[in-house]
């Protein structure tokens, strides 16, 4: 069988959600039947973990946005006659966007050279104004959505076709994230200085205001006042944010520095990991995860979290009910209701026998919905039909 090649374009040098989605996509990639190329924007996590996983890797400056708060896409001529002329050195079969945001440089490449063009969509974001979609409907060929409400977002005004998207849920390693043991357990709480007793809460997400991790340090100072012996890890990089330049996870970090001077209780009680390469230590020492942000799809970190069998908590956003089943592995809240959020950790707290068998029913959720497995298989899927109707087209 002919080995196919796959162009992938990814827009953030650092990593969040979207680009781990991406990097285990390619660590299970079948290298028999594809080889992956991946163009990054600039040098970043996301260009050294590439570089450490041996995929042939270029560095092309692309602009994301020409004006960022309308999302309107960015146009660099240079950038595009650098795509356009890696691409005909490559002669791939396909290029995959990892989101729409540089549909505009793959589909002019695509378009010029007679390749078919896919992007995934992480979230609603992706069609907040009708120039988006206009955008999305002419330079790409397919568009994978993450979730049944993320397709409805961008088909909702019908400039996109339903049959012109194909929704993909993500997936992670099950066989990698998985319950702890004990041992683990001790292990995980002593490496970031908690007692093998604690009761850790914990937040894993970038730092993005966004995310309202001030929210989760308030329900932590609620939960102090009654619990003072529970603890809380915050898990993320507070030095980097996904763009270039961006000082967003900085400006965020000094703002929860500037409450927690002022709470020494509070600050006693919590612990920043910063970047983390490797995730498992922190969810190995987690008892409960919870997620306080204002805006999000289907979160990478909470499959991991529930992968690894814990209970979940999260305000209801766009798709949290995709994973955050309601009393059954979790809890969600309405969005604003930070108090009842806090009633509900509250009751996990309290009843260790709920928090097991809630981490039991994720666990059985992300094996019977969400592994890296069944989202590969599915996205070779798609390239094969892709890449044969491309035959067929050319035949005629």
């Amino acid at each position: 069988m002919e080995k196919r090649k796959i162009l992938y374009i990814t827009p953030f040098p650092h990593v969040g959600g979207g680009e781990t989605a991406l990097l285990y996509l390619l660590e299970t990639l079948d290298r028999k039947q594809f080889e992956p190329c991946v163009v990054v924007t600039s040098e970043g996590q996301v260009y050294t973990r590439l570089k450490e996983m041996k995929i042939k890797t270029c560095v092309i400056n692309l602009p994301g946005y020409s004006i960022r708060t309308l999302f309107m896409p960015g146009v660099s001529v240079p950038g595009i006659w650098r795509l356009v002329r890696l691409t005909q050195k490559l002669k791939p079969s396909l290029i995959h966007i990892n989101h729409p945001t540089l549909a505009v440089y793959a589909g002019i490449a695509g378009k010029l050279l007679n390749v078919p063009v896919l992007a995934t969509s992480h979230g609603t974001w992706d069609s907040i104004y009708s120039h988006q979609d206009l955008a999305n409907r002419l330079f790409c060929d397919l568009l994978l959505p993450i979730t049944p409400e993320v397709q409805r977002c961008l088909t909702k005004r019908g400039i996109i076709k339903k049959e012109k998207t194909k929704v993909v849920y993500l997936g992670v390693d099950t066989d990698r994230f998985k319950p702890a043991s004990p041992a683990e357990i001790a292990a995980a709480k002593k490496y970031w200085n908690f007692k093998p007793d604690d009761v850790i809460v914990t937040m894993a997400c970038r730092f993005d205001f966004t995310k309202n991790h001030l929210t989760f340090l308030k329900i932590a100072d609620s939960i102090i006042a009654q619990s003072p012996e529970v603890k809380f890890l915050i898990a993320g990089d507070f030095k980097k944010n996904l763009e270039k330049g961006s000082q967003t996870a900085m400006s965020v970090k000094k703002t929860l520095d500037e409450y927690l001077e002022k709470r020494t209780t509070l600050k006693k009680n919590i612990r920043f990991t910063g970047f983390q390469k490797d995730m498992r230590p922190v969810f190995q020492a987690t008892d409960v995860l919870l997620s306080s942000s204002l805006s999000e799809t289907l979160p990478v970190s909470f499959l991991e979290g529930a992968a690894c069998g814990l209970p979940l908590l999260a305000f209801e956003n766009t798709s949290s009910k995709r994973i955050v089943l309601q009393g059954k592995n979790g809890y969600l809240a309405p969005l604003g209701r930070s108090d009842l959020l806090t009633k509900y950790l509250l009751k996990l707290l309290r009843n260790p026998e709920r928090r097991h068998r809630f981490g039991r029913y994720s666990r059985e959720h992300v094996l019977a919905n969400f592994t890296i497995t069944r989202y590969v298989n599915t996205i070779e899927s798609i390239y094969q039909q892709m890449i044969r109707k491309k035959n067929q087209d050319f035949r005629k």
